[in-house]
């Protein structure tokens, strides 16, 4: 009986001793996955800091940029009312107003004058423009309805980021040109999207992550291919001419 009595307790202890090794692997797989949770957490905090100072940062420098376009706008509209008012407006009087305007370092592409029809009569300058001259809007399958909305409205309007008719990508403003109450015609602001995006990234750098969007798809992706914690950080929406755009950078 003792023998019986002596053998279960032995079991007894050894269970023990595994219930106790089970407990204390237990605790330290917890506490590892804690500390790993935590850590994580910290990482997510750290990537949405700095992503929102970078956002900030581009936006600044992207506010700045399309307020000096507005205003650009906006003066090139009065000097070629002024034309218009003193019976002076054509081709030269044009070309003259947007050679005082024109800068490609600033991401001028091109300021073109449209006719009340959509027709593209004058471009600016002539050689790396010239593959838009005389084309429709009508006949442009991404800037056709932003065009009409500028005709339809006489307010000025922009496009989503899209394929030019002088090669490569930008975006364009249409400006309606209304003298005593009728519309004369459009100036057609062009601005590339490389030098948006120069703007935006200036002072920030080369090595972050910019993402834009706009209403439809990503225009730019300056990485590619990113580890999916970066999926985490929310867009930011910003505006240009009541046109919605949205912003990640980290």
């Amino acid at each position: 009986m003792e023998q019986i009595y002596n053998f279960l307790k032995k079991i007894i202890f050894l269970k023990k001793g595994k219930v106790i090794s089970f407990l204390f692997s237990l605790l330290f797989f917890l506490l590892g996955a804690s500390i790993s949770h935590y850590i994580l957490y910290l990482n997510e905090k750290r990537l949405v800091v700095t992503s929102t100072i970078l956002e900030k940062e581009c936006l600044k420098n992207f506010s700045l940029y399309f307020n000096d376009k507005k205003y650009l706008l906006e003066s090139l509209g009065n000097k070629i009312k002024d034309c218009f008012k003193k019976n002076r407006f054509g081709k030269k009087e044009f070309l003259e107003v947007a050679s005082d305007f024109y800068s490609f370092e600033n991401g001028i592409r091109a300021i073109n004058w449209i006719d009340k029809d959509g027709t593209i009569k004058i471009v600016f300058p002539y050689e790396t423009n010239k593959g838009a001259l005389n084309k429709s809007l009508l006949h442009h399958k991404y800037a056709k309805n932003t065009f009409l909305d500028a005709k339809y409205t006489l307010k000025p309007t922009v496009t989503d980021v899209m394929p030019l008719f002088q090669g490569g990508k930008g975006i364009a403003f249409y400006y309606p040109v209304v003298v005593d109450g009728r519309l004369k015609g459009f100036l057609n602001l062009i601005l590339s999207l490389e030098k948006i995006i120069e703007k935006m990234k200036s002072g920030q750098g080369k090595y972050f992550v910019l993402i834009l969007k706009d209403s439809k798809k990503i225009f730019y992706n300056s990485y590619g291919k990113y580890p999916e914690e970066f999926d985490k950080i929310p867009f930011k929406k910003f505006y240009i001419f009541g046109k919605p755009y949205k912003i990640k950078a980290f």
